[in-house]
């Protein structure tokens, strides 16, 4: 008996002695990695401050008034609280930065959707991966599609159930692929099922529902496949589409005037004062606006003036005042507006940037955003007046060049915002600002090389 106590209390005092020295290994910390140069270098945002950049969503709601979210073409997601004065971005953490489309639920300011994937495919376009959701103003998110490669180019919430949500997707550019059409979920993105799809060609370019009538909801479909040295832009499989069920249905609209042939690009807006009254942007021989007043029964040709649409592939969006269906704007290079239910065309905004690409205008027709190449703009008097913050920092650069000064300039090609030039250190101690960057040149900046021996000269090349 004692002996078999002897070597058990061994036993237990050799247990005890390797956990002790276990516990002292795990303890001891391994030595660190001798920092490289460049891990020891910070990245500050430089400018330039007086410059924008592409916009492929805006969002506001009639819930707060103070609340918009704009999404950038290549720079993600950001929101302002106070009405457009500062925004802060909330998409940082995902996996993509180009947004084609934003909803607010209108039933709950805080419930957020995002497409990704902006809906103007240049030649510079950028993929989404699929469509995000947050239910905390954009605090977290969570990836309720997946859409490999896509362009997403709208969100609709049904205002009868949040639970009931659209999106029409354009695609992948630059290949054939599946998972173009209309989606639709109805228990809040935990599943969807595709209630639109034409083939791997033609996707959604535009999607609307009636504010009257909300069931009723119309869409376009647009054949399209673009490469890196050519881009191909309607067939006879398009066309316009409307659905009494939001979404679960669709019926193909054609003839009763509406474009025989070949049709393109679509973009549709439905007037909320009068739910019989839609407008359908169409790239066609036949003209570019077509009206219907008895609620997409019959069309008859409105415009054939190409200020609407200049370049149907880029633009081919258009909006209704919500309290007068014959105010109408269309998105193209320039903001235009027609107050004759689109007989007749006019610049809408003066100062404004150009290029544009979404809106979003308030019950009351007061406040509208509107996103172009430039950031966003602002109105709130129903259009008789608009402002530009210039406070994103959202600008494409193509390319950087810089010279052998001291300070040594840096040189910014900016996509539609032109080429600057700025000190990389301001000597002020407060950074670099707006006044020290100097326009070099418009249009799309490409290159820009400041000569290496007389710093004074720069070369550049812009695009129109």
């Amino acid at each position: 008996m004692r002996r078999l106590l002897f070597f058990l209390t061994l036993a237990l005092f050799e247990c005890a002695t390797q956990l002790a020295g276990a516990a002292e290994k795990k303890e001891t910390p391994k030595p660190s990695p001798t920092p490289g140069f460049f891990d020891q270098m910070r990245f500050r945002n430089v400018g330039p401050a007086v410059s924008g950049g592409r916009l492929g969503a805006v969002a506001g709601t009639d819930a707060d008034s103070s609340l918009y979210y704009v999404g950038a073409a290549g720079g993600g997601v950001w929101r302002s609280t106070n009405g457009g004065q500062t925004f802060v971005p909330v998409f940082d953490s995902q996996a993509v930065g180009s947004t084609g489309a934003i909803a607010i639920d209108p039933r709950d300011p805080k419930v957020v959707w995002v497409g990704t994937g902006e809906g103007a495919p240049r030649n510079d376009v950028s993929p989404g991966d699929g469509v995000y959701r947050s239910a905390d103003g954009g605090k977290s998110w969570a990836h309720m599609l997946t859409l490999g490669n896509a362009l997403v180019a709208n969100i609709l919430i049904d205002p009868r159930d949040s639970n009931t949500v659209l999106v029409s997707v354009l695609g992948d550019p630059f290949a054939d692929n599946a998972a173009r059409g209309i989606y639709r979920t109805i228990d809040g993105g935990k599943s969807w099922q595709k209630t639109l799809y034409v083939d791997a060609r033609t996707g959604a370019s535009d999607m609307t529902a009636s504010a009257k009538e909300p069931g009723v909801v119309y869409a376009g479909m647009w054949p399209y496949r673009r490469t890196g040295w050519s881009s191909e832009s309607g067939g006879t499989q398009g066309g316009l589409y409307k659905s009494s069920d939001f979404g679960a249905t669709w019926e193909k609209l054609a003839g009763h005037g509406l474009p025989p042939g070949e049709t393109g690009r679509i973009g549709v807006a439905v007037a909320p004062s009068d739910p019989q009254r839609v407008y359908a942007l169409i790239e066609s021989k036949q003209g570019i606006l077509w009206r219907s007043d008895d609620g997409g029964a019959n069309w008859k040709l409105m415009s054939s003036n190409t200020l609407v649409n200049e370049r149907p592939f880029y633009y081919t969006h258009v909006f209704v005042d919500p309290a007068n269906e014959d105010h109408v704007w269309a998105l193209s290079v320039r903001l235009t507006v027609s107050n004759d239910g689109g007989k007749t065309w006019k610049i809408g905004a003066r100062g404004v940037h150009g290029d544009n690409h979404a809106m979003w205008i308030s019950k009351d027709a007061k406040r509208i955003i509107e996103g172009n190449d430039g950031g966003p703009s602002f109105s709130f008097d129903d259009g008789a007046t608009w402002q530009m913050p210039h406070n994103l920092p959202i600008a494409q650069l193509y390319h950087i060049g810089f010279d052998r000064q001291n300070p040594y300039h840096v040189c910014a090609p900016l996509q539609d915002n032109g080429v600057w030039c700025a000190p990389n250190d301001g000597l002020s101690g407060g950074g670099i600002s707006a006044s020290q960057w100097q326009n070099m040149g418009g249009g799309d900046g490409t290159w820009v090389v400041p000569d290496p021996r007389q710093p004074r000269i720069v070369w550049m090349t812009s695009g129109g």
